[in-house]
């Protein structure tokens, strides 16, 4: 049964497997675990998961495990442990079946039939969750740094414990990217790897340049930050029979819709953005409903609250701000910003985020559920098929809330960028100030009527110190993706993260979690590039 179990051990699929095992004696089950141990140590870094095996009683069923995701009946091991202990389990009863009767041969041989190739029928996402394999022989690619090497582990193991298929990751010092690797893989069924060019969908990232965009052209005189919104689009509302205009949409700012104040609370509703179906329908037009149409039939539906009465985050009202800037600028949303930021910081990488799986760009990751959820697509090219959930969204309509796509280098620059007071001359001194700025009257105060802190100020939030400002935006995208950059103005510290997956398996945002390991490893770092 030693050559059997060497000959299985052989087998490395990704992660772990089921399997339904008989426990023999114990004594033997331990010395066939010492054995392989001494003779393949490299194959036991995990040989303390399989610790209550000496506990088991003799003859019974059980899990060996202390993995949160194991059920009954399943081993949650590396599979070379997998292979080593059922074999030596099960071709301990084929020895003794003959004086014993324990089991038949064929019931025997069928099992370790399925040990050696169930592995290859499961999904990836499952075989590779809460495997140490996925931490070690993570795929990383782009340039090494020696000084950072710190970073590679904490974001190798933060993703082998939330179970994220793929992710890069930058880091900026002293006014200089330091650091851009990519992780895992952008195509688990491929093999494809993320590199620092992969593209990524950065979700609300976006805002941040939406509201960098409304200030250029609040600079240059063509707008202002109280001009009202609702007269200067000029929009005719689109009103189902027997409905009323709610007159407090005539009193929402530019601002209001910057610091996300306008009047909408997403909860207590829905969010329009992601009901361009239903719009369109009811609007007596083909689906996906356009941005235009979700400002109109939004102006014909009344307000969750009184503009500027408090803060609810709110996709519709940067939605809004993308029909400003196309008004103002007399171009398109992403034509605006193409020309007005990106060209001149260099990001080149920068574009529309496609929705649907036909429009996935050159470069660009797929991206993945923790349930890997599928539904069928309505609208494009797969229209009636079935294609994972992150793809069942029409994200033209999404531009200046979180439609945009870009690499995690370009990313970095914009970053960079942060670290200049007018934002690398994207901005006036007094520009940036404002976008920073606490939020007046109820929405800047907490529930004891002092000021917040954090707070979100114009496309970002903040956190206020006696001489500096910590600036952050997260991005999601339910069953698809998270983003996150951040800057810390003391320390001249700077970060960006992309992931194509949203949450881990306990359904915990990422963006909630990486900062943390980020803010860890950076104080163990003395020697910076």
């Amino acid at each position: 049964y030693s050559r059997l179990a060497l000959l299985l051990a052989s087998l490395k699929p990704d992660g772990p497997v089921n399997i339904i095992f008989m426990v023999v004696k114990r004594k033997q089950i331990n010395n066939v675990i010492n054995l392989f141990v001494k003779s393949n140590p490299r194959a036991f870094y995990s040989i303390e998961d399989v610790r209550s095996v000496s506990e088991l009683p003799t003859g019974a069923a059980h899990r060996i495990s202390r993995r949160r995701n194991c059920n009954y009946l399943k081993l949650c091991l590396p599979f070379s442990l997998h292979a080593i202990i059922s074999a030596a389990l099960f071709t301990r009863a084929f020895f003794i079946y003959n004086r014993n009767s324990i089991m038949p041969r064929t019931i025997v041989i069928t099992t370790l039939f399925l040990i050696a190739f169930l592995p290859y029928t499961l999904p990836t996402g499952v075989a590779a969750q809460n495997d140490p394999n996925v931490a070690r022989n993570l795929p990383i690619t782009g340039r090494a740094v020696p000084q950072l090497q710190a970073f590679d582990a904490a974001m190798s193991e933060f993703m082998r414990v939330h179970s994220v298929p793929g992710a890069s990751l930058a880091l900026i010092k002293d006014g200089r990217v330091v650091y851009a690797r990519g992780f895992g893989y952008a195509d688990r069924d491929s093999r494809e790897t993320v590199r620092p060019e992969s593209i990524f969908r950065i979700q609300s990232l976006t805002k941040t340049f939406t509201a960098i965009a409304i200030m250029q052209l609040v600079q240059r005189g063509i707008i202002a930050l109280d001009t009202h919104v609702y007269d200067y689009l000029a929009l005719e509302p689109f009103l189902a029979s027997g409905d009323t205009f709610d007159e407090r949409w005539k009193l929402i700012t530019i601002r209001q819709l910057l610091q996300h104040t306008g009047g909408w609370n997403r909860d207590a509703t829905y969010d329009p953005l992601f009901q361009t179906a239903r719009i369109a329908r009811e609007m007596g037009r083909t689906p996906p409903a356009s941005a235009e149409d979700i400002a109109r039939y939004m102006m014909g539906q009344p307000l969750d609250f009184d503009p500027d009465s408090k803060y609810t985050y709110s996709n519709l009202g940067y939605l809004l701000l993308g029909r400003v800037i196309e008004k103002a600028s007399e171009t398109s949303y992403h034509d605006y910003v193409r020309i007005n930021i990106f060209r001149k910081l260099n990001m080149r990488s920068m574009m529309p985020a496609g929705g649907g799986l036909e429009e996935r760009a050159p470069n660009e990751v797929r991206y993945y559920s923790q349930s890997n959820r599928m539904t069928t697509a309505w609208f494009g090219q797969y229209r009636g098929q079935s294609v994972p959930f992150a793809y069942q969204y029409p994200l033209s309509v999404h531009d200046s809330a979180g439609g945009l796509a870009g690499n995690v280098l370009d990313m970095a620059r914009f970053v960079v960028a942060l670290d200049d007071p007018q934002f690398d001359g994207l901005l006036s001194s007094e520009s940036v100030r404002q976008m920073q700025a606490q939020p007046p009257g109820a929405p800047g105060l907490d529930a004891d009527g002092k000021p917040k802190n954090p707070y979100y100020g114009f496309g970002m939030s903040v956190r206020r110190y006696a001489d500096s400002r910590n600036v952050w935006h997260n991005g999601a995208l339910q069953y698809c993706c998270a983003s996150r950059y951040a800057y810390i103005q003391s320390r001249r510290f700077g970060w960006v993260v992309l992931f194509n997956i949203r949450n881990n398996p306990d359904g915990k945002h990422l963006t909630a979690l990486i900062g943390d390991v980020i803010y860890a490893t950076e104080r163990k770092i003395d020697d910076w590039p």
